[in-house]
């Protein structure tokens, strides 16, 4: 959220990644910068005065947030992840000039437009204090409607190691089912001094996969992914005390054909099957890895490389159960 002299900070991201940044506030047209650099100048947004009066009702949702106690929901940031036509729904790609974001004001009121013709469409719908939200069946025009938003449930837990509190790593969950019309994203929490985690607005009554996030535990240990249950709406769920366990190496070295070091930037990418997470590596010039504590999971491995294509890739890693050292990956220029 920015603040009253419009400014904003993102902290945490990664610095060798673009990112997508949309700004929207109620009454301005949103707008979406793309590949944004972190490690530039800050970003001066100018954001165009939209009359909402003058929105085509028939492609415009008009609500109003509430939380559970009927209370206006500020800040909310709403999408639309979906529109229904007929019996079919379609999500996806948004047809271009759809807004790419709307935010509630103080009054939790929002208006937010799609540029196509259509019966409804599925709002999705982040906001503090509540629980993260898809709604199905949100009809365009007419007065403006009512959406109540539940707190959601409660999940905590103690990380540790050798008996001692984990401070400052973060731990993430994401949804098992990631079907279109029901996935909600990802969640990322931090421990603190304690090891405690929390994460206080789940959307209640799922299956997650529960995970310790990569770049935050390199050198530290693994947390490897699970599935864990939430309950209902207003309920809590304690995993315990867990412990971070020593995980797996996997080394070896990325080679360029017809060259003796790699081209700037060559990069190596670690997938997780079941977490919402991967850990990008910037290699050497000499294209050697060396990655302590992987999980015991299901995980892969690939590599990025400007202008070079896979020639030759070691077998698939699979689910460690050991040290995979050894690797050598053969990269072929225009492949």
């Amino acid at each position: 959220m920015a603040d009253a002299q419009g400014q904003f900070k993102i902290e945490s991201v990664s610095s060798n990644l673009l990112f997508t940044v949309v700004v929207g506030a109620r009454g301005f047209e949103p707008t979406t910068l793309a590949k944004v650099d972190p490690t530039e100048a800050p970003l001066v947004v100018r954001l165009k005065q939209r009359d909402l009066n003058r929105l085509p009702a028939k492609r415009t949702v008009f609500g109003r947030l509430l939380d559970s106690r009927q209370q206006p929901v500020a800040g909310a940031q709403i999408s639309i992840s979906g529109f229904t036509s007929g019996r079919g729904t379609t999500w996806g790609r948004m047809p271009e000039g759809t807004d790419a974001v709307a935010v509630s004001d103080a009054a939790g009121e929002f208006e937010i437009y799609v540029a196509k013709d259509c019966d409804a469409v599925e709002l999705s719908i982040d906001a503090p204090g509540v629980a993260r939200t898809k709604l199905r069946g949100a009809a365009l025009g007419g007065g403006r409607r009512d959406f109540v938003l539940s707190a959601g449930a409660v999940l905590v837990g103690h990380v540790v190691r050798d008996g001692k509190p984990v401070k400052g790593i973060n731990v993430g969950v994401a949804g098992v089912d990631r079907g279109a019309g029901t996935f909600t994203g990802d969640f990322v929490v931090g421990t603190d001094a304690d090891g405690l985690f929390v994460f206080p607005n789940l959307p209640a009554d799922r299956d997650y996969q529960f995970y310790g996030v990569l770049d935050s535990l390199r050198g530290i240990g693994a947390l490897p992914a699970r599935v864990v249950r939430v309950g209902r709406d207003g309920s809590r769920t304690d995993l315990g005390v867990i412990a971070l366990t020593p995980g797996w190496r996997v080394a070896g070295e990325v080679r360029a054909a017809s060259a003796k070091t790699l081209p700037a930037g060559s990069r190596l990418i670690l997938f997780r099957d079941g977490a919402w997470d991967f850990s990008i590596i910037d290699l050497p010039a000499d294209g050697r890895f060396d990655l302590p504590n992987v999980p015991g999971e299901v995980v892969s491995l690939s590599v990025g490389m400007a202008g070079y294509g896979v020639a030759m890739a070691p077998p698939k890693l699979g689910r460690l159960a050991s040290d995979r050292t050894g690797l050598v990956f053969l990269m072929e220029p225009g492949k």
